[in-house]
């Protein structure tokens, strides 16, 4: 997973473009800016590594 700010569009457009899909927004008090977690569906669904 990873955690993007909501506001950088080009980030987030290139994350899901690879496809991960937004999990949870949350409000970030000290930015006072939305970030967004992401999740690769490929990565959640994998055994391990290799």
């Amino acid at each position: 997973s990873l955690e993007v700010y909501q506001q950088n569009l080009r980030a987030c457009a290139f994350y899901h473009k690879h496809g991960f899909q937004v999990t949870q927004r949350l409000f970030n008090d000290e930015t006072q800016a939305y970030t967004l977690i992401m999740n690769w569906p490929a990565i959640e669904n994998s055994t391990g590594y290799g």
